[in-house]
C-alpha cells in the first residue's frame, strides 16, 4: 500500500522500551504501519504507541500464532521481517523477493503467510506463499492481474483485490488452492485494503471516499461513502466496527450500527496499513486452525484434516 518515493527511515537495529510489550497486550488496539514503525492505536483512549521498529519502510503486517509480527518491506527491501514480541528483536525471513511487496494474509494453518507483489509497469504482479518454518517461497497466484489486499475468511476461502495495473484494484476475486480465480465482483470506485469480519461474515474493502461491503459469495459489492475520509488504504474490522487508514494521515474507527466515525487518531506520517483485528493474522487468532480445506494444501494441512475427519468419525460412532 505504499506510494512511490515515500520517506525511508534508516534502520535502528531495534531498541524498544517496556511500553512496547505492554501495548501488544491491548485487545482493543489496532496495529498500524507507518514508515519503518508499527504503532498500537487505542481508539478508546485515543493513544498511539510505538511497538516495533524495522530497518526499512514496511507496508503490511500480520501476527503469527505466537503473537509475533510479520511485516513486509515493499520495493525498497523486497523482504519479510519477523519481530519477536518477547525478545523485542527482529529477523529477516526472506529477502530479494518479487518487485513491490505489499499486503499480507496469514494462512489458517499458521504455518505460512501469503504476500502480494504488486509488480511494476514492466513486471506483472503475483502472490507468494512463504513457509514460516523453512522461509522458502513459492508462487501461489500469477494470473496476470495486479494484487492488492488479500485475506482468508473463517472457512479458509482466499480473496484478493485484483486490478489491471499496480495500485488499480478493480475486482474482488476468490482464488482457489491452485491459484485460479473462480469468481469475482467489480468494485467501480477501486479498492486496496481487504479484510474479513467474523461477526458480520462480510468482506470489507477500502476505497476512495469510503469502503465496500461484500458477501463471501461475491454476489454484490455495496459502497458506503464516508465524509471527508479521502482515499482509504488499510482496512480492518472487528465486531460492528470498521477501522480505516488514510495514507499518511489518520486512522478511523467507523461504527456499522450508526454509520458514524466514532474515533479519529492523531495524524501519523506515512501511516499505511492495519493488521487484521479478528480472525487469521490478528493478535487474537481463532483457537483452532482447521478451516483450510481448499486453501492450505501442503502435507501438514492434509494430515491435520485427516486427523480431524477421523476424530469426528469416532465421535459419531459413539
Amino acid at each position: 500500500m505504499k506510494r512511490l518515493g515515500i520517506f525511508l527511515s534508516l534502520g535502528i537495529l531495534l531498541t524498544l522500551c517496556g511500553l512496547a510489550q505492554a501495548s501488544l497486550s491491548c485487545n482493543s488496539c489496532a496495529y498500524v504501519t507507518a514508515g519503518n514503525l508499527v504503532y498500537a492505536w487505542d481508539p478508546t483512549a485515543n493513544t498511539m504507541t510505538q511497538v516495533a521498529n524495522f530497518p526499512l519502510v514496511i507496508d503490511s503486517l500480520v501476527f503469527d500464532k505466537s503473537g509475533n509480527i510479520i511485516a513486509s518491506a515493499d520495493q525498497s527491501g523486497r523482504a519479510l521481517y519477523k519481530f519477536d514480541t518477547t525478545a523485542q528483536t527482529y529477523s529477516t525471513l526472506i529477502s530479494n523477493l518479487g518487485t513491490y511487496l505489499g499486503d499480507l494474509a496469514m494462512d489458517p494453518s499458521g504455518g505460512s503467510v501469503l504476500v502480494s507483489d504488486r509488480g511494476s509497469s514492466s513486471q506483472k504482479g503475483a502472490i507468494y506463499r512463504i513457509d514460516l518454518t523453512t522461509n522458502q517461497s513459492s508462487i501461489f497466484y500469477n494470473g496476470g492481474m495486479y494484487p492488492g489486499g488479500i485475506i482468508f475468511d473463517n472457512s479458509g476461502n482466499f480473496f484478493a483485490v485484483l486490478g489491471p495495473a499496480t495500485n488499480k484494484g478493480s475486482v474482488i476475486a476468490q482464488i482457489d488452492q491452485n491459484g485460479n480465480v473462480i469468481k469475482q465482483v467489480s468494485i467501480p470506485n477501486g479498492g486496496d485494503g481487504l479484510t474479513f469480519n467474523a461477526t458480520t461474515l462480510q468482506l470489507y474493502v477500502g476505497s476512495t471516499g469510503g469502503f465496500y461491503t461484500v458477501p463471501t459469495d461475491l454476489s454484490v459489492a455495496n459502497f458506503t461513502p464516508v465524509s471527508n475520509i479521502g482515499s482509504v488504504d488499510g482496512v480492518g474490522t472487528s465486531g460492528n466496527f470498521v477501522y480505516m487508514v488514510h495514507y499518511s494521515g489518520n486512522a478511523y474507527q467507523y461504527n456499522l450500527n450508526n454509520n458514524q466515525i466514532t474515533a479519529t487518531s492523531r495524524q501519523v506520517n506515512n501511516i499505511d496499513d492495519i493488521a487484521p483485528l479478528s480472525g487469521f493474522g490478528s493478535i487474537n487468532p481463532p483457537a483452532e486452525h482447521h478451516f483450510f480445506s481448499q486453501s492450505y494444501d501442503d502435507q501438514r494441512g492434509r494430515q491435520f484434516n485427516a486427523e480431524m475427519d477421523d476424530h469426528q468419525c469416532k465421535q459419531r460412532q459413539h
